[in-house]
């Protein structure tokens, strides 16, 4: 990727709140991640019908950074990198990586930004700390759950109670598998029903600028010692804060 590409990319995130990165990641990769996945959603389902985290059957699960669910070409694609590092610096980390997935049963959620979004004195935006890149296990199509987006309410203070008001515009964002969506989390946003019988299984991961230490329950990622050090030196230098456990 140029250096062209990259910045045009950043303005888009900037302006809008995200860009696709279409078919970045090969399909039989994405397969891998999603056959990994299955037994995981399933150790898990009891909870998600009776106790589910982001409504009705649909849960948000800490993954491992482990393979076949770690893929280099998606947690360590130069693109993705060359992308958060332009927006919140070369010391950026990541040890978030988790599956936000909505099943049959699930509903809308109600508009919301993922982390507080800040304003300046002066009103414009406060420059993110967190950036989140997201890689579909299936295609996503309008039934089967799609991320819905208003583009550009990060910077409109008011855009959530418009958005509840119907007064914005907002889209579904359909992804084709081996897509990757790079976005801002403060722009605003819900989950839609997926009316199928298929999960809408998501891979997330949090890319956080230096200096910003959020939420102790991503102490629940690990890496094996000996899978991280055969990881490219960039991978490691960008999951250096993920903690280090035994199998």
């Amino acid at each position: 990727m140029t250096q062209g590409q990259i910045a045009e990319h950043v303005d888009k995130i900037d302006r809008i709140g995200y860009t696709i990165l279409e078919g970045l990641i090969a399909p039989d990769v994405v397969a891998e991640m999603a056959a990994a996945f299955e037994p995981i959603y399933q150790a898990n389902l009891d909870t998600i019908r009776n106790d589910p985290n982001r409504g009705p059957m649909r849960h948000y699960i800490v993954l491992p950074f482990e393979p076949p669910l770690y893929q280099s070409a998606f947690h360590g694609h130069p693109a993705v990198f060359a992308i958060v590092r332009a927006i919140l610096g070369d010391d950026v980390y990541c040890n978030q990586f988790a599956s936000d997935t909505p099943a049959k049963g699930s509903v809308h959620q109600k508009w919301h930004a993922d982390t507080a979004v800040n304003f300046t004195e002066d009103g414009k935006l406060q420059t993110p700390d967190l950036i989140a890149a997201n890689t579909s296990f299936v295609d996503v199509t309008p039934e089967n759950g799609p991320f819905e987006v208003c583009d550009g309410s990060h910077h409109d203070p008011d855009a959530i109670e418009k958005l509840t008001n119907q007064e914005l515009e907002f889209r579904p964002l359909y992804l084709k598998v081996g897509d990757v969506l790079v976005r801002d989390p403060r722009c605003i946003h819900r989950g839609s029903p997926n009316t199928t019988d298929t999960l809408r299984g998501v891979a997330v991961l949090g890319f956080d600028r230096e200096g910003t230490e959020r939420g102790g329950h991503l102490v629940e990622n690990g890496i094996r010692p000996d899978f991280y050090e055969s990881l490219s030196r960039d991978e490691q230098r960008m999951y250096r804060k993920v903690p280090r456990i035994e199998t």
